[in-house]
């Protein structure tokens, strides 16, 4: 019998520790609002993420906001595995990645902000785990991330505000999988063990710059740029025997399976982001803004693995991802009372490769609409909503020339419904 690698090298090379569909950019529920279209206008504290420079127009503030994300995902397999008339279905999950920031002006040139943000905070996991198809590649994955960051802003005249800061990210994961093997009694894949591994918490440090610029009584216009962040993880894979029932080749199993935990390591390069937007007011009531970002997704072209104790099950695993772009389109209508109305559209492109997709990660190309409001709850505080409907591109494994690197082949169909609220008081 050969135990393929026992398959615990691909627990270790997944896609999944990245994805646009684990990086969160819903951190207002004012941006929410507007698709996300709020770097020239990053007009509440959560100005930290969306454009830091942002802060030198505001006042002392606190600011509370969550998003409820509710994603859905379905597989259709096609190709020699695992074949026509294969469906999956994930598991329906929730999440709620909150944030807190605080903004304090220090003189009337100069501000201070600091805050807490859930750049990544989502999973995969997906339906009877034990039979599910592609249970030797994963059957969940997780991945949850805290950013610690602070900002000053100094505003050398009255239009135009320009930020530095600092930010520690830090981050946790985990993954789970099945592995395989053909049982000499049935000739079938029997399930024959189990992984578990995780990767403790640690972290790294990266500096943030901004610019906001009220270049005309109507118009203003904002960049900003978040450093990448190396963080060295420390981690454990947990691997359990799993009988089959047939003494003999559990027996064998046992001999050659390296039951117990195995000392992990890996690096991980989270990618730069820059956002540049453009806003334009219409009168008293009406504003518009586009914006463009970038993600540098190209730190992320491959991933290493160190088992300390068994040098065999290392691994060295090519992504080819490359660096994506999003366009975002808002507006904001307001109405008497000092109420709002507000709606957007997004487009996102994936980063990753077609041949790269699998049940740890399978990300595209996605389109989204959002609708906002906004209402002032006396003479200091300010309540907001904001929802987004965002549709993935149907893609299969098969629509490019590579070879699914996995060998795991089909088409994947996902949406996601999004809402967030938050409360800005001003004291």
């Amino acid at each position: 019998m050969k135990l393929v690698h026992l398959i615990f090298c691909v627990v270790l090379c997944g896609g999944w520790l990245f994805g646009a569909g684990f990086a969160l950019y819903e951190h207002s529920a004012e941006a929410t609002g507007m698709a996300g279209a709020f770097t020239a206008t990053a007009s509440d504290p959560a100005a930290l993420f969306y454009n830091p420079a942002g802060i030198g127009f505001q006042k002392r503030g606190l600011y509370l906001e969550s998003t409820a994300i509710a994603p859905r995902s379905s597989f259709e397999g096609s190709g020699v595995y695992p074949g026509d008339g294969t469906n999956e279905r994930m598991t329906r999950q929730y999440f709620l990645p909150s944030n807190v920031s605080f903004v304090q002006p220090l003189t009337d040139r100069w501000t201070f902000g600091i805050g807490i943000f859930n750049p990544f905070g989502l999973g995969t996991q997906w339906d009877h785990p034990s039979t599910f198809s592609g249970r030797f590649l994963s059957t969940q994955a997780d991945i949850r991330g805290y950013n610690l960051t602070s900002a000053i802003a100094w505003r050398p005249v009255d239009n135009l505000s320009l930020s530095v800061g600092a930010h520690y990210l830090e981050a946790n994961m985990d993954l789970e999988q099945y592995m395989g093997e053909i049982n000499p009694y049935t000739q079938s894949v029997a399930n024959i063990g189990h992984v578990r591994m995780d990767a403790d918490r640690n972290g790294g440090y990266g500096y943030d710059a901004g610019m906001l610029y009220k270049f005309a009584p109507s118009w203003s216009t904002g960049l900003t740029y978040h450093s990448a962040v190396k963080i060295n993880f420390d981690g454990t894979a947990k691997i359990t025997q799993i009988p089959t029932g047939y003494a003999d080749f559990d027996a064998e199993v046992a001999a050659l399976l390296p039951v117990g935990g195995h000392p992990v390591q890996l690096s991980i390069k989270f990618p730069a982001m820059a956002f540049w937007g453009l806003a334009k007011t219409f009168g008293e009531r009406f504003r518009l803004e586009f914006n463009v970002g970038w993600t540098g997704w190209s730190v992320y072209r491959h991933l290493d693995i160190i088992a300390q104790d068994i040098p065999a099950l290392s691994s060295y695993r090519e992504t080819g991802w490359k660096d994506s772009w999003t366009f975002r389109l808002g507006g904001e209508y307001k109405l008497a009372g000092g109420s709002a109305l507000r709606a957007g559209l997004v487009y996102d492109r994936t980063p990753q490769p077609s041949w790269e997709m699998s049940p740890i990660l399978a990300d595209a190309d996605r389109e989204g609409v959002t609708l906002g409001y906004g209402v002032p709850l006396g003479s200091s505080m300010k309540f907001d909503a904001g929802y987004m409907y965002l549709k993935f591109k149907d893609r299969s494994t098969l629509s490019a020339s590579t070879p699914q690197i996995d060998g795991y082949d089909g088409t994947y169909k996902s949406h996601a419904n999004l809402l967030g609220m938050s409360l800005t008081v001003n004291f």
